[in-house]
């Protein structure tokens, strides 16, 4: 059977529009979906958080001072600085590695506590990362024993960079987006 070639060019007509009509909804979705990265974590909900906790969130930065060795710590793995360089999962006991989880639960720490080495007088916390090694952005809590700039009063737009934002003597928030 024959199809004539009016039906014909209206089928191709509208498959054509329809097909503009998906590549246009593909990329309005995809512009929402970038403009929504991030790590979704407000600085009000963080400052509640630290006010609330703020004796729990001393305590994990006395023992991160007890443990100064171990610079990274997480709920499943850690980082600790020795002579002969970095060595992965070593330095604490289970016990003292489940105090930590422990109180990285209790606070909303998902993503541990490191001391880094760009930052040697600061411990940060890290509340919640998105992205990856090459595009991330995190937001959490910082102990600082001298301040670090730019100093910011919201961290809830990202910015290239590391932001801090004032909490109380020595606590700021903190925001690193690459």
């Amino acid at each position: 059977m024959d199809i004539p070639t009016s039906i014909r060019r209206e089928v191709m007509k509208r498959a054509s529009i329809s097909g503009k009509r998906f590549v246009l909804a593909l990329f309005l979705l995809l512009a929402f979906l970038s403009g929504c990265s991030g790590t979704g974590v407000p600085d009000s909900r963080l400052r509640r958080a630290f006010f609330r906790n703020r004796d729990d969130f001393n305590k994990l930065l006395l023992m991160s001072e007890d443990d100064r060795q171990v610079i990274r710590i997480d709920f499943d793995s850690t980082i600790m600085k020795t002579s002969t360089g970095l060595q992965r999962n070593m330095g604490l006991s289970e016990a003292r590695w489940r105090e930590y989880r422990m109180l990285f639960r209790k606070l909303g720490i998902t993503g541990g506590i490191e001391r880094p080495q760009a930052f040697p007088n600061a411990v940060l916390f890290y509340a919640r990362c998105a992205g990856s090694a090459i595009d991330a952005d995190c937001k959490g809590f910082a102990y600082l024993e001298k301040p670090l700039f730019p100093v910011a009063n919201s961290l809830d737009k990202p910015r290239l960079g590391d932001i801090f934002e004032p909490l109380s003597p020595n606590w700021y928030l903190f925001r690193w987006v690459t």
